[in-house]
């Protein structure tokens, strides 16, 4: 069977959106306890804490990212829950919430700005996002923490570059980019972290059947998030009184804290926490995150466009 290049690219980005890791499940569980959908673990002490001991602690940070496999749909409402009880938290001391989205490239920004004071409905914010063009996930996954945010004038920031860069950077690498393109690439792209490249090539090496430039997809991966780094550190709110930023991304870049929390601190120096979603069967290490929130798997995955 052939496999064009678009979709290789598709299966890789999918592969990063969700993954939980790279080798077969180990015989000894790395969290020695009975794990069910619900359970939080905190990483730093291998205990299970509950649900407000996760807010208190997350309400002392700068930055939150909340991890997903885009369809699951239990990892949305996770994160729409998060983003609510963040904002009641911080409401009491003036302080508020912002949301940082992977599924929105920053030249959107206009647009978003416009939904969250609500002055678009959501057919024509769909239509101006390009939504399908773009994320073309299942809107449906997304609507609830897209509606809070204008229905309470939270402000969201597209954290992504233009989705068509990064495939075009995985086979011909950055130089290959138009001047225009260039100018949208981060100032800083970091290509040194061995951890980082040793795990991108674990999933390179599983997925490319094509003989394709490692180098070239390292590149991309980089930028990808780069970028999305550089955008929140734009992004945080610098007032005497400072909010929280909620960053929903795929699970794949908040992992190990290499993808885009490390790069994000390097930037910053701001305090941030990660929350990541894992299936009750992938045997979670505490490593991936400061927070391991266990969740079903899905029956199947979520159909129709909305």
């Amino acid at each position: 069977m052939k496999i064009t290049n678009s979709i290789l690219i598709l299966i890789i980005i999918v592969f990063f959106a969700g993954c939980s890791h790279i080798m077969d499940t180990p015989a000894v569980k790395a969290i020695p306890l009975e794990l069910v959908p619900g359970d939080i673990v905190n990483s730093r002490t291998v205990n299970k804490i509950d649900y407000q001991g996760l807010i208190d602690a997350l309400s002392t940070t700068r930055v939150v990212f909340v991890g997903e496999t885009h369809t699951n749909p239990e990892h949305h409402e996770i994160q729409l829950k998060i983003i609510e009880s963040l904002a009641q938290s911080l409401k009491q001391s003036g302080r508020t919430v912002s949301i940082g989205m992977e599924m929105f490239d920053h030249t959107y920004q206009n647009v978003l700005d416009e939904w969250s004071a609500g002055e678009l409905d959501e057919k024509t914010f769909l239509a101006r996002a390009h939504w399908y063009a773009n994320w073309r996930y299942p809107y449906k996954l997304y609507r609830g923490i897209l509606d809070f945010s204008k229905e309470n004038k939270v402000k969201v920031f597209g954290l992504n570059i233009p989705f068509h860069i990064p495939k075009k950077i995985s086979t011909g690498g950055v130089d290959s980019l138009n001047d225009y393109e260039k100018r949208l690439l981060p100032q800083h792209i970091d290509l040194e972290i061995k951890p980082h490249r040793d795990y991108v090539s674990e999933v390179f090496k599983q997925h490319s059947k094509m003989g394709r430039s490692f180098e070239y997809f390292y590149q991309a991966q980089c930028v990808w998030e780069e970028i999305m780094a550089e955008s929140i550190a734009m992004n945080l709110d610098t007032k005497t009184n400072p909010g929280i930023m909620i960053v929903i991304v795929g699970n794949g870049h908040i992992i190990n804290g290499f993808g885009v929390p490390d790069r994000m601190f390097k930037r910053t120096k701001a305090d941030f926490a990660t929350v990541y979603t894992s299936l009750v069967d992938s045997d979670p290490k505490p490593e991936w995150a400061d927070y391991i929130w266990i969740t079903s798997r899905p029956a199947k995955k979520p159909m129709g466009a909305r």
